[in-house]
Order: structure tokens, then C-alpha cells, then sequence
């Protein structure tokens, strides 16, 4: 992302404007393995962004409206893509919009300076547990947001896209356009289960999120630093016993402790 701070952003609206070879084949949302025939384009709209260009696409299928952004570097073959719903799309304009106040009132970074990492992190839970995970990042280059987006029920491997900084608000004011347009409130994802929650200890931020699959519900602990992302789950059934270790270790006295106890359970 070379000069990720600097360029000129463009953009093109049409109905179906993205040609075939890098147009959305729709399916993804629907869930892995789908192949997309039977959706419909509704929107598309290209962000020509410094050296990438970035496709925001509505589509619809029988299980409704769902949103693609697709991202084409011109520096290397193929594309990477997030799909998401239209009620997650309206989370991520929230989010996109804290990224976008948090660099209008941050520092300019030294050139002379050697470190890099995570200024800034999110994360958004969709239908069927899908998880996306927004990474304000900086390195020699300047400063990006990438965006991972998780399979769903925790199936199936991460895709991500890497937006330029000064592209956020373009992406935020596709998203809107879009919301604006094809949105509705019977849209909205409901969800029984708790909001997801964020705790920051020393460089890390740790991020606990409670989802469900075919096996029951689970609680996923995403540990986060400038340099990696890591995540466990936990299923319900022992959550208990977990939150007793915790509460026997927040106890702990280190002149008392010696290795190879079982003090704790451990």
C-alpha cells in the first residue's frame, strides 16, 4: 500500500459497471459452497483508492439483500472480498466512522521511526456467528485498515481486504449510499445471545464474543497486540469451571506458589 496516506480517490455508480473477470458471482453469502447463480446485482459502485481499486456491490438472492466489497490491486493478479449483510453493513459504518475520527485526531507518524502494529481494533459478529475483525494498522508505508472476515458457525478459512486510510470514508459513504437505497429495519439481525465485549490490559485487547453452531453456544476469547491475533473458544458447559480458575487465580500470591501444584486446578 505505498503511500497510504496520499493520492486521489475516484468513483464510478452503475448498475452492473464491473466487468465479468472481476465482478461479484453473488453466492458467497448465502455460505460457502454456494456458486451464486441465482442472485441478482442491484448496485455496484467502484472506488478507484492510490494503487487498488474497491467494488461495492448490492446483490440479492432467496435469502435476501447482502452487500460485497471486492479489492483489486493493480500490483497483483486476482481479488480478495468480505461479504456481509445489509444490518452488519450498518455496524460497519458505525465502526468505519470511529477509524475515520480516531485518524483526524491522531499524530502524524515519524518517518524516521521504525515501529509498526495495531492503533486501533473492532470486531462485529453476523448471522450464523460470522465474525469480522477491523485492524487499523500502520507500517513504513502509511496507515490501512484491514478487514478479516470469518467463515460461518466458525467453518472454513478467513478472507480480508486491506483498505488505504484515506479510503475509509470513501468506503463508509458507499456503505450508506447503499444502506440508504436497499436498507430496511426488517433487515436487522436480532440475536438473544450478549454483545460482544472488549477488555484492554497493558498492549493487548482482548475481545470476548459469544456465538452458537449446530453444537450449542461457545465463547470465543480473541487476544490482540500490535503484532498477531490470537483466539480460543470455550463451549457453555464450561464456563464455569473456567470463571473458578479465574477467581482461585485473581487470589494468587506469588511468594505462595511453587510449579507443579494443583493449587488452581491447572
Amino acid at each position: 500500500m505505498a503511500g497510504a496516506e496520499h493520492g486521489n480517490t475516484e468513483a464510478d455508480v452503475g448498475e452492473g459497471r464491473m466487468a465479468a473477470s472481476e465482478g461479484a458471482n453473488g453466492g458467497e453469502y448465502a455460505d460457502e459452497g454456494q456458486d451464486g447463480r441465482g442472485d441478482t446485482e442491484l448496485f455496484s459502485k467502484s472506488l478507484k483508492i492510490q494503487s487498488k481499486r474497491f467494488y461495492v456491490d448490492v446483490k440479492q438472492n432467496r435469502r435476501g439483500k447482502f452487500i460485497k466489497i471486492a479489492e483489486v490491486s493493480v500490483n497483483r493478479s486476482g481479488k480478495s472480498k468480505v461479504i456481509f449483510t445489509m444490518g452488519v453493513a450498518r455496524d460497519f459504518c458505525t465502526k468505519l466512522t470511529s477509524f475515520a475520527n480516531f485518524l483526524a485526531q491522531a499524530p502524524k507518524r515519524d518517518e524516521e521511526s521504525e515501529e509498526s502494529g495495531n492503533l486501533m481494533s473492532e470486531s462485529i459478529r453476523g448471522p450464523n456467528n460470522r465474525m469480522y475483525y477491523l485492524d487499523l494498522k500502520e507500517n513504513n508505508r502509511g496507515k490501512f485498515l484491514k478487514i478479516n472476515q470469518t467463515g460461518t458457525f466458525g467453518r472454513g478459512g478467513r478472507t480480508n481486504i486491506a483498505v488505504p486510510a484515506q479510503g475509509i470514508v470513501d468506503i463508509r459513504n458507499a456503505l450508506s449510499e447503499v444502506l440508504e437505497e436497499y436498507g430496511s429495519e426488517e433487515e436487522e439481525v436480532s440475536s438473544d445471545l450478549p454483545a460482544s465485549r472488549e477488555q484492554r490490559v497493558e498492549q493487548k485487547r482482548f475481545y470476548f464474543d459469544v456465538g452458537s453452531n449446530p453444537r450449542g453456544v461457545y465463547l470465543r476469547i480473541s487476544e490482540v497486540t500490535a503484532n498477531y491475533r490470537n483466539s480460543i473458544t470455550i463451549p457453555k458447559r464450561g464456563w464455569a469451571n473456567v470463571r473458578d480458575i479465574i477467581e482461585g487465580a485473581k487470589n494468587f500470591n506469588s511468594a505462595d506458589y511453587s510449579f507443579g501444584c494443583n493449587r488452581f486446578g491447572f
